[in-house]
Order: structure tokens, then C-alpha cells, then sequence
């Protein structure tokens, strides 16, 4: 008697060299990349964050700089028209004290013109009164 053992399942025969097709070799290929690759790309990324940031930082500088430079220009400006209406109200005051000088000088000339007129009419009474005759 021959023993042979008998399997309870049979295993397939390999007749055939394998196959050299790349159908399906993504589901193979590796789903991470490995930690230096990720930590090279995770330093590029943040490199160039931060030379975007410093971008942004040196444009908002710029026009804080500018935004300082306006509100010299308009303080300079609002200086510049109080100066002007200061020197008019000084115009206007001039020209008041200049009425007020021609008044007075009015007022003077009137005084002098009176003062003369009643010295003359004095003066030709005297005269009259010293030769004899009435006035």
C-alpha cells in the first residue's frame, strides 16, 4: 500500500512567469510621504509664509509712513489757514483803527475850522472895538 496524502484544498499551479504590468500599482504605492519630505515641504511652506509676511509687514509700514506724512501735510494745512484768519481779523482790525484815526481826524479838522472861525470873528471885534466902531 502507497499512502498518499491527499490535501483538502488545492493550491493553484504557478505555469506562468508574473506579470510586469503596472495596472493597479497605486493602490501599492505608499499613501504618506515619509517624515523628511513632509518636514522639507512643511519648512518651504513656512519659508514662504514669512517672506509674505514680511512683504506685508514692509507695505504696511510704507503706508503708515505715508498716512504720517499726510497728517504733517494737513496739520501744516490747518496751521496755515489759522495764520490766515488771523491776519485777516488783524485787517479788519487795522481798518477799523484807520475809521476811527479818519473820525477823529474829522473831528479835529471841525474843532480847528470852529476854533479859527471864532478866533477871526474875535479878532475883527478887537479890531473894531480898538478903532471905535461897533461891531
Amino acid at each position: 500500500m502507497t499512502l498518499s496524502v491527499v490535501l483538502k484544498y488545492n493550491a493553484p499551479s504557478i505555469s506562468a512567469l508574473p506579470s510586469l504590468s503596472t495596472v493597479g500599482s497605486d493602490a501599492l504605492a505608499p499613501k504618506y510621504l515619509s517624515s523628511k519630505v513632509s518636514n522639507a515641504v512643511s519648512a518651504a511652506v513656512c519659508a514662504v509664509s514669512a517672506a509674505v509676511l514680511a512683504v506685508s509687514a514692509a507695505v504696511f509700514a510704507v503706508c503708515a509712513a505715508f498716512l504720517c506724512v499726510f497728517a504733517f501735510v494737513s496739520d501744516v494745512a490747518a496751521a496755515v489757514a489759522e495764520f490766515a484768519a488771523a491776519v485777516a481779523l488783524l485787517a479788519d482790525a487795522v481798518a477799523e483803527f484807520a475809521d476811527a484815526v479818519a473820525d477823529d481826524a474829522a473831528l479835529f479838522a471841525d474843532v480847528v475850522a470852529a476854533a479859527a472861525s471864532t478866533i477871526r470873528s474875535q479878532f475883527a471885534e478887537l479890531v473894531l472895538v480898538v478903532n471905535g466902531c461897533d461891531p
